[in-house]
Formats: C-alpha cells, structure tokens, sequence
C-alpha cells in the first residue's frame, strides 16, 4: 500500500473518531450544535469506522502472504483488538464497581458492556469471520454485476439478521448477528477497496468540478432532512438512517480532503486516526469525569472547556496507548538487565 493511501485511510478514521468524541459531547448537553449537524455526528461516528473497517479487511486479505491461512490471519486481526479491548475492560471494570470483582468483570468482558460503545468491538470480531468470503467475491475482475447482485443479497440479509438474530443486550447493530445492517455498509466498504483506483481518478480528474458536485449533492441531502425525507422513507431500511447521514459525512470529509489534503488540519486528523484504537477504549473515561465535575461543581460550561475536554479525551487514551506499549519493554528490559549482572 502506498503511504498517499495509508494517509487517506488514517484521514477517514480520524474523522470517524472526532465524530466519536463530538457526539458525546453533544449527547451530555456540553454543546448545542445547528440541527443539520447533530444527526449526522450522531448516526454516522460508527458507521464509518465499520466502512474503513471494511476498506481495511479487503486491503488486509490483499497483502496476506500466501503461506499464511485464513484462520492466522483472523487470529491476528482477533488479538490484535481483543487484547487491548481485554485491557480497557478491566480498567472499566474496576472503575465502576471501584474495586476488581472477578464475575462481574468476566460478565462484562463477554457481553461487550465494560462501556456503552465496546459494541463495537463484537461487531467488528463478527464481520472479520466473513471478510474473507466477502473478498473471494470481489475477487472476480470485470463481474460488476456479479458484485452488485452480491451486494443486494448482503442488503436484504441485514433485513434478516435484524428481525431474527437478537443475540447481547447491546445497543445499536451490537445486539444482533454480524451487526446486523451494519453488514452491507461492511460489504461497501469491501467494495469500495475493489473499485478504489476509479473512484480516485473520478474525483482527481476535475477536482474542481468534483468539488462543486460533491458542494451541491451535500446541500441537496441537508435540504432532503427539512421534509423529513430521511425519516419518512429510511427508517425502515436496516440502518438506513445511518447510511444517509454516513452519505452526508463522506461528501464533507471528500470536500475537505480535495481542498485541504496537504494542510496540518488532515494531518491532525489522519494522527487521530493512526491512534484511534486507544481513543475509542478509553475516550469514556474523560466524559465520565467530566460529567461528575459539571454535576458537582459550578464550573461553567463554555467554548474553552469543551476544547479541553475534546483534547483530554484525546491526550489521556494517548498517554494510555504509550504506557501499555512501553510497560512490557520496560520491564522485559529490566529482566534482562538484572539477568546480565549474575
């Protein structure tokens, strides 16, 4: 993979992550944001990470040497987020029932529910088990209609999936089978691994033009929202709300990377992203703090504190990410040293 390609797809998670931190911020009545905003902050943080999730396994199963077997390569997609998920967990775990109490922990551990947004994580472990069968379809060059016909029979087994397979008393697609609708919009973002080099000369060829299309289709689908369109017709749908507002994300963040792609401000977002395994587990503990300090004390909720908070909910999963990286070296480190000196 190329690093113009590595930076795109950090670019994408860091966006997704912000909106992460933004909805909670929200959703705890910190900011009041224009009503055209809100939805989109609210229905499309976790959908895109689910899209890149699927633009990465696709890209993943490309680079997987032949030698390795499709079982290796999910055991190490698997631990590669269990173990720090297992960690995060038990950090949870002990902060909420202040002390470790070991049932309740395994409990928790199990049912994804040490956090409100670990759902996640159980969706992601679900839809990387059919990955693999996902990319030997997009496999076949030249079969566009082999691919989208693949795709409806993905969209209307969501349907399925979200009316018969209630299985953890999560929230969101987190209760059911392969996240539920969250499938198709995985199966997307497997496609659009597969259709990626078009879709890049289709918005660098005319960037201009791509720029004012891109402007006037985002404007059309704000517009759609004031007639209730999104409502009235994708309620329905197995997340079709979230693909909407999912659509509205990706036009923006597209503009902005067509315009800004070389700027500090997307190299703030793509860092964001190289990072935002970590801030995702531990963003929760910031929030939480913050609330009890708002609730039991007089400090005035303004602009200046809802940027620190954003930067704590950021800095402090940081700082998480480099002590649990650097602990087992260290000590490792310690180990061989006193092991020389005899």
């Amino acid at each position: 993979m190329t690093e113009g390609r590595t930076i795109i797809i950090d670019y994408w998670k860091g966006i997704a992550i912000s909106a992460v931190l933004f909805q909670y911020i929200v959703w705890m009545e910190y900011m009041p944001l224009p009503d055209w905003c809100m939805p989109t902050i609210a229905y499309a943080a976790v959908p895109c990470f689910i899209l890149v999730g699927g633009f990465t396994a696709a890209l993943s199963l490309n680079r997987r040497e032949e030698q390795e077997t499709l079982r290796h390569w999910y055991w190490r997609k698997a631990t590669g987020l269990f173990a720090p998920y297992c960690l995060a967990s038990l950090v949870y775990s002990i902060g909420k029932h202040h002390g470790l109490y070991l049932m309740e922990f395994i409990k928790e551990l199990l049912t994804f529910q040490a956090a409100g947004c670990f759902y996640y994580i159980f969706i992601l472990l679900q839809l990387w088990l059919i990955a693999p069968l996902f990319y030997s379809l997009l496999l076949t060059e030249g079969h566009t209609d082999k691919i989208a016909g693949c795709g409806i029979f993905v969209f209307l087994f969501s349907f399925f999936l979200e009316r018969h397979t209630m299985m953890l008393p999560t929230i969101a697609g987190g209760r059911y089978l392969f996240g539920g609708g969250y499938l198709w919009i995985f199966y997307a973002g497997m496609a659009a691994y597969y259709y990626r080099d078009a879709l890049n000369r289709l918005l660098n060829r005319k960037r201009a033009l791509s720029i004012t299309l891109l402007t006037l289709l985002f404007c059309v689908l704000t517009m759609g929202e004031q007639f209730q369109f999104p409502t009235l017709i994708l309620q329905k749908i197995p997340r079709g709300l979230s693909a909407y507002h999912l659509a509205k994300m990706l036009i923006l963040g597209s503009i902005v990377w067509l315009c800004f792609n070389k700027s500090r401000f997307v190299n703030v977002l793509g860092f964001l992203g190289r990072h935002s395994l970590y801030i995702f587990l531990y963003h929760m503990i910031v929030f939480h703090a913050a609330k009890l300090m708002i609730q039991y004390t007089v400090l005035p909720v303004h602009w200046t504190l809802l940027l620190l908070l954003y930067i704590a909910a950021t800095l402090l999963p940081l700082a998480m990410e480099l002590a649990i990286k650097k602990i087992p070296s260290v000590c490792f480190l310690t180990w061989i040293t006193a092991k020389n000196k005899y």
